[in-house]
């Protein structure tokens, strides 16, 4: 049977080495890409995806900083078309870091565009998934791309840590909601990607660049491969916040 895999923010970084690893670990899946603008890196993610086993690739072009009616419309065109598919999976991984500054340094603006993107918007195309998929498929899978700042402070990161641990939250709440859907919330690690080097080169605290500078970066398509094994096994229990170090070993 064929199953649907919808990743967010596929076109680059950790997005795309997890739709690889999704295609090797449930070859002849329809793979549902999305991000900002389908021009940008969806070409070389589609193109991996094919080599990698994936029936067929959809682009699917949404703007995670517009309101939430823009995103819900988008979200549910982008579904319908697989309203009858019985194996279905949703990775909510688009998200960026924010202004890494105090609070106090906050613009409302700033606040503003951050929250709808990184919380609001997972949201709404998490509730249009579900209304698509919750009372018709048989195998329903909604994964978070969390991060060890979920669950940890760290200064600077007011709004990703905040935006996190909500977004960890609401996979909680929907175990409990909808016991016929498994959820995970999934921190990958620090990764060689260009949210690392942002956070080396843009952070206001030039201890907490230092500290990143130091770190032992975590290849983003070793980390890819751990949660594929997880979700593929899907020994997790729902709700869950699983971390790559204390998982990589599930590949040995």
């Amino acid at each position: 049977m064929t199953q649907l895999i919808a990743i967010t923010g596929a076109n680059r970084g950790f997005g795309r080495s997890l739709a690889v690893a999704l295609c090797k670990k449930f070859p002849q899946s329809t793979m549902l890409l999305s991000c900002r603008s389908t021009s940008k890196g969806l070409d070389e993610t589609e193109k991996a995806c094919m080599e990698s086993g994936a029936k067929t690739v959809v682009k699917w072009e949404i703007d995670m900083s517009t309101d939430a009616t823009t995103v819900r419309s988008s979200t549910m065109t982008a579904l319908s078309p697989f309203s009858t598919f019985k194996n279905v999976m949703l990775v909510n991984n688009a998200g960026s870091l924010g202004e890494l500054q105090n609070t106090k340094d906050l613009s409302d603006s700033v606040i503003t565009e951050n929250i709808t993107s990184n919380m609001i918007a997972p949201f709404v195309v998490t509730s249009s998934f579900l209304s698509v998929f919750a009372d018709s498929a048989d195998d329903i899978k909604v994964v978070n791309i969390s991060s060890l700042l979920a669950i940890k402070p760290l200064k600077g990161f007011s709004l990703y840590c905040s935006c996190k641990a909500a977004r960890d939250m609401h996979m909680k709440v929907l175990s409990e909601e909808h016991p016929n859907v498994r959820t995970l919330n999934y921190a990958p690690g620090p990764m060689k990607t260009d949210m690392a080097m942002e956070i080396q080169t843009s952070h206001s605290d030039t201890d907490i660049q230092n500290n990143f500078k130091a770190l032992e970066l975590v290849d983003p398509n070793a980390s890819a491969a751990v949660v594929a094994q997880l979700l593929s096994a899907n020994t997790f229990t729902s709700g869950d916040h699983l971390d790559y170090y204390d998982n990589k070993h599930i590949l040995e």
